[in-house]
């Protein structure tokens, strides 16, 4: 009786302690959307910035604004930082500021959210609001675009009225709209005077008898007027200052046919016209394409396929045609993360065009199915089903995202924040922060578990250099007698992959610091002469992340 009554107490003793804890639990969960919820309430944050009025957005008027510790304060800002849900001015006092909010007032894309001062973090602002316009429109600017922008940008900008380029790429993947922002970054850049305008030659209506086409003219507020016009009349159009947009130039009849109109335009340009030419096509070929064509325009620009695109730009091209949809629908539309799984993982053939098929019509399905308003995996098309396997078809709702929702993994943007750190750090003490230094090492393992376990997608690229490297890990196990992860080829795989995708901003940002990084090499290399640096870190048990 008395084994039973000590052993009634220690159960009750338990469950007070388990009723405790949990209480302990609810209590810091609404502390820390407390504290998300002061962050986010309306406020002039643009005004405030603007005066540097700041002293609302420290942990220390946090903690008094609701009644908590400042070290409690402190470690939930830091934990919503750590989740991408505030940006953070390291200065003395720290800020915290909402990315909500932030991105509301100012319209901008914060792919930076760590700056060392507020003069640092007011120069990006003014920076990113100069460059507003500047093609940032087009989801992969900065990474797997930012090669072929930068040719566009070069070809605009030679001589007084660029020079003839060529933008060649499969149906759907973006030639028409960035002939748009050509022309905005033209009339921004005062390469054409503000009354100017373009005209988007459709080559596909092109008629044999009548030599007639359809044409768009877009004014300088993108108010469009469509005609049907000669192809004659063309050469009088290039006579004004414009944007000739020729697409679909495969279309226009024989090659012969081709290399007359298209030849004899760009002949005209060259000695009287006022206008810039820019020329598409979905196909380079000899047998629909004359050859004499791609020969003679200097500049051509491949547009990569959908299913080349990186998973971040495809879940940022998700976000925004989801934030329309919902907006066009004027009810809140949710996704499950099995279905957003499905549909960057999906195959489709007229790469953005298909995309943007897909996501209306799961948006549709989900609205006329009931309330919830969830794009589940069976809301999705029979297209992206049928080369789906479904495991599970139970799907866990609590995961379910609004659009704002969806998380954009940015390692590129984070590695180059990192760098900036760790040369401002140098500069400015003159020798290595081993803080960030533990910082790069843990964002390190971060980036090989997403590669392994979020980005886990695959393309004919990735397959191929998986291959190949397998191949060669295997004859170096053998040659040296080690063993080397069996994942680790596909590891490797996608991070040059991804690389090869963010390289131009990547390898720019690494040009610019060159000198600094190899000045603190030297330095590490002198100071831990016998050893590896790494060693004399103490870092943290990562098992607790």
């Amino acid at each position: 009786m008395q084994i039973s009554l000590r052993h009634y107490q220690k159960q009750v003793f338990q469950l007070c302690i388990n009723r405790f804890l949990m209480k302990g639990v609810r209590a810091m969960a609404e502390a820390k959307w407390e504290i998300m919820q002061y962050l986010d309430q309306s406020r002039d944050v643009r005004n405030l910035i603007q005066q540097e009025a700041l002293k609302e957005f420290t942990t220390i008027q946090i903690a008094a604004s609701l009644h908590i510790s400042r070290g409690l304060a402190s470690q939930y800002l830091n934990e919503l930082y750590k989740e991408n849900r505030l940006v953070k001015i390291q200065s003395k006092p720290v800020y915290y500021f909402s990315l909500h909010q932030l991105e509301i007032n100012y319209q901008l894309d914060f792919k930076h959210k760590l700056f060392m001062s507020v003069e640092e973090f007011k120069a990006f602002l003014h920076t990113e609001h100069q460059q507003a316009s500047d093609f940032r429109a087009a989801i992969g600017y900065d990474s797997s675009l930012a090669h072929a922008l930068t040719q566009c940008k070069t070809a605009l900008e030679y001589s007084d009225h660029g020079i003839p380029l060529l933008l060649y790429g499969e149906k759907g993947t973006g030639k028409t709209f960035l002939s748009v922002l050509l022309f905005e970054y033209a009339l921004k850049h005062r390469l054409l005077p503000a009354d100017s305008f373009m005209a988007l030659v459709q080559g596909k209506t092109f008629q044999e008898d009548n030599r007639c086409l359809t044409v768009k003219i877009f004014d300088s507020r993108l108010k469009v007027e469509r005609k049907e016009m000669p192809i004659d009349d063309l050469y009088m159009l290039i006579k004004e200052p414009c944007i000739v947009f020729f697409d679909d130039v495969e279309y226009l009849g024989s090659k012969q046919r081709q290399e007359q109109i298209i030849i004899d335009m760009m002949m005209n340009t060259f000695d009287t016209s006022a206008a810039y030419l820019v020329f598409t096509t979905s196909v380079i070929s000899n047998e629909y394409l004359s050859e004499n064509i791609v020969r003679k325009i200097p500049v051509i620009i491949e547009l990569p396929l959908l299913k080349n695109r990186s998973v971040s730009e495809k879940k940022q091209f998700l976000k925004s045609i989801l934030l329309k949809e919902t907006k066009r629908a004027k009810e809140q539309i949710r996704i499950s993360s099995s279905a957003l799984n499905a549909i960057i993982a999906g195959i489709y053939t007229s790469n953005i065009h298909d995309f943007i098929k897909a996501i209306q019509y799961s948006c549709a399905f989900s609205v006329k199915q009931g309330k919830d308003k969830i794009i589940s995996v069976m809301s999705l098309p029979n297209d992206i089903l049928q080369n789906l396997d479904l495991p599970d078809t139970n799907e866990d709702w609590s995961q379910s995202l609004l659009p704002e929702d969806i998380r954009i993994d940015e390692f590129a943007i984070e590695y180059q924040t990192l760098l900036r750190q760790l040369c401002q750090s140098y500069t400015a003490i003159g020798k290595i922060d081993e803080a960030i230094c533990k910082e790069w090492y843990i964002r390190y393992l971060e980036f090989a578990d997403f590669l392994m376990y979020e980005q886990n997608y695959s393309n004919e690229k990735i397959d191929i250099l998986n291959d190949m490297l397998h191949d060669l890990f295997q004859k170096q196990e053998a040659r040296h007698t080690i063993v080397i992860p069996s994942s680790f080829s596909l590891l490797f795989a996608r991070y040059l992959y991804l690389k090869e995708t963010v390289g131009i901003s990547m390898d720019t940002n690494m040009e610019k610091h060159m000198r600094l990084v190899e000045k603190m090499l030297e330095q590490t290399a002198s100071q831990y002469p016998n050893q590896i640096f790494w060693q004399r870190i103490q870092f943290p048990d990562l098992s607790l992340f």
